[in-house]
Order: structure tokens, then C-alpha cells, then sequence
């Protein structure tokens, strides 16, 4: 069945445009080599044949939250030292490119949105919550997101069905590829990622506890995000929740028979809480009010001349000498889109 997808546009284009920058280097030429990455790396994801895309969304920052980076004040600090180490060809190279990405997709269809003060990942996770709730919902119906940024495995919880394509494992992750692959339910995601820490973030973990240690952590605690509300009725546990109920259960055990990380844990534990909600992207986004009007009005016309015309100037000869083949999977989803049209109340 038809679905939306969702794409991180920041994670997908700058992977694109690392993995290109020495050819550009070598060639000399405008760099162009990570527009051209964007345009083949959706290419092979919308041609899978198990994703058939409607409506296809793509999301970029535009500044971190203020709350967020007031909670973490290194928050993604170490990122600024790193671009500073770019010369400034390098910097504006990054920055041509993105625009030009920007710039392209809406030609192909693809609405692209970025909001003041929020991070990709917060727009991405605020435009799935939109689509389920707009009747997007179950297997085959439900959003498929593609980031190269795991904190984004959390909105499988939105909704049955809800799918990541992980642009570093290049596959669609679910709930049981999740279990499988990390050995953790995806409820717990959130708790995973904050015991552990993420140096691409700059977020600092509990000292001795990786991803083996983590998963083993939550492992142990078997009913960790699920309590019983009586009658046999169970509620699922926010992250602060599903913590605290770690830290009892640690906290009970004998001195004697903690470990040196179990310790730690429960020194961190006010940094663990501060954590926890930095990275939890259920309301991070704030009222989603305007931000659906503009997520579901008309989308882009698509204009292949335009598109080509693009693609010419960029001496993209691949594209020029097959348009079909990179204007099919948007031309497709613009057919699937007449069908199901989520601006209406279901």
C-alpha cells in the first residue's frame, strides 16, 4: 500500500556530500557530488520493493531548540570545533550543496520543511505523528523514515507499522529487526541510547556502560517499559519512568553485588533525567497546529523539464541520458497521492 516517507535531509545529504568530497577535490569541478549522492541514494531506497511512496517529505535544521541546548549546554558543541577545521571552500561547498538539494527536490515533488529553532530529527518525528494521525497508520501503511541518525528508531513507537530505513545499515528497521539487532525493544530506545550516550551529539553516557552493557541492563529488567495498572491492563512507561523503575531495582540490590557501571548509574541519575527528555522527540516540536497546514498543503508540482535542466548544469549525463528511470518513483507516488489525500478528515 501506498505510504508517506518521511526523509532527515541533513543526515541523508551530508553523508552524501563526506562520501563525495575527494572526488570533487580531485576533479575540480563545481562540487557537485553529494546533490548527485541525495538524487541516487533516494533513488534506490524509493525503488525497493517493499516501499511504495505517496507523499514524500523531506526535513532540514534550523537551529537546536533553546530549551534543549539550555538542558545540555555542549550539546553538539564539538560539531562547531569541527567546522571551524574546514577551509572556507569547504564550508561554502557544504553549504552550495545543501541549497542546491533544497532547491532540487521540490521539482521532483518532494516538499521540503525546515522550522525555526528545530533540529531535522524533531521535524521529522512532529511530521509522523501528523501522518498517523491522519489514518497512517498499520503495516504498509504507516510512515517509512530514512535517517542515518538512530535516536530517530524512537517513532517506531508512534504507530503500528512505523518503519526506519537506516541509511548506515541500508535497510528498513522495525520493532523485531530492532530486538534482533540490538537486543532491545524499541519502547526502550530512548533509555538505551541515553544510558550509553551519544558522541555524535556530544552527550556523555554512564561511565562502563556501551551498547552490550545497556541492552543487558534493560534486559534484565524484563516488564521495564510496561506496568500493570490493574485488571490485567498495562500502560506503557515514559522514559523518565522506565529509569526510575531501573534505578529501584539497582538500588535494592546489595552494595556488595553492584558493579562499578551500577554505581555510576545511580550517580548520573539527575544528568540520565536531564538527558532523557533533551532526546525524546515526542512533543519536542512543540503545537504541530501550522506546522500540519503547511506539512499537508498541495505539494509541489513536479516540472521534469525543470529538473532536467537542473541536472544539465550540474553535467549529471546519467540523469540526461535516462530521465525515466530517476523521475519514475516521484512521478509514481504523485499518482498515489490523488488516491489518498491525508489534507481530509478520515
Amino acid at each position: 500500500m501506498p505510504h508517506p516517507v518521511i526523509i532527515d535531509l541533513n543526515s541523508l545529504a551530508r553523508r552524501a556530500i563526506a562520501a563525495s568530497a575527494l572526488e570533487d577535490l580531485r576533479t575540480g569541478a563545481k562540487p557537485a557530488g553529494g546533490i548527485y549522492g541525495t538524487l541516487s541514494m533516494l533513488l534506490n531506497i524509493l525503488n525497493q520493493p517493499d516501499i511504495s511512496a505517496d507523499y514524500i517529505v523531506a526535513c532540514m535544521d534550523d537551529g537546536i531548540p533553546p530549551w534543549r541546548l539550555e538542558a545540555l549546554p555542549e550539546y553538539k558543541a564539538h560539531r562547531e570545533d569541527k567546522r571551524r577545521m574546514l577551509t572556507p571552500e569547504q564550508q561554502e561547498s557544504v553549504y552550495t550543496q545543501l541549497e542546491d538539494i533544497r532547491q532540487l527536490l521540490p521539482l521532483l515533488g518532494v516538499r521540503v520543511l525546515r522550522y525555526e529553532d528545530r533540529e531535522a530529527d524533531d521535524v521529522v518525528a512532529a511530521a509522523c505523528r501528523v501522518f498517523i494521525g491522519r489514518g497512517a497508520v498499520g503495516p504498509g501503511s504507516a510512515p517509512l523514515v530514512i535517517s542515518g541518525d538512530r535516536d530517530l528508531y524512537q517513532v517506531m513507537n508512534y504507530g503500528q507499522g512505523v518503519r526506519v530505513w537506516d541509511l548506515g545499515k541500508k535497510t528498513a528497521m522495525t520493532p523485531a529487526a530492532t530486538k534482533e539487532v540490538f537486543g532491545v525493544p524499541v519502547q526502550c530506545w530512548i533509555l538505551y541510547k541515553a544510558l550509553q550516550g551519544d558522541a555524535s551529539d556530544n552527550i556523555t553516557g554512564v561511565p562502563g556502560i556501551g551498547e552490550k552493557t545497556a541492552a543487558a541492563l534493560i534486559e534484565a529488567v524484563s516488564d521495564l517499559y510496561t506496568e500493570n495498572t490493574g485488571g490485567g491492563m498495562y500502560t506503557m512507561l515514559t522514559p523518565s519512568e522506565q529509569l526510575r523503575q531501573m534505578l529501584n531495582i539497582v538500588e535494592d540490590a546489595p552494595a556488595s553485588a553492584r558493579k562499578k557501571y551500577m554505581n555510576a548509574l545511580l550517580e548520573q541519575r539527575q544528568h540520565l533525567h536531564t538527558v532523557l527528555k533533551a532526546i525524546d522527540l515526542t512533543a519536542s516540536f512543540g503545537p504541530v497546529g501550522r506546522f500540519t497546514e503547511s506539512l499537508l498543503a498541495p505539494t509541489p508540482e513536479i516540472v521534469v523539464k525543470d529538473f532536467l535542466r537542473y541536472c544539465r548544469d550540474l553535467s549529471f549525463a546519467s540523469v540526461i541520458t535516462d530521465p525515466k528511470k530517476w523521475t519514475r518513483p516521484y512521478l509514481t507516488a504523485e499518482k498515489f497521492r490523488a488516491s489518498r489525500p491525508y489534507d481530509l478528515p478520515f
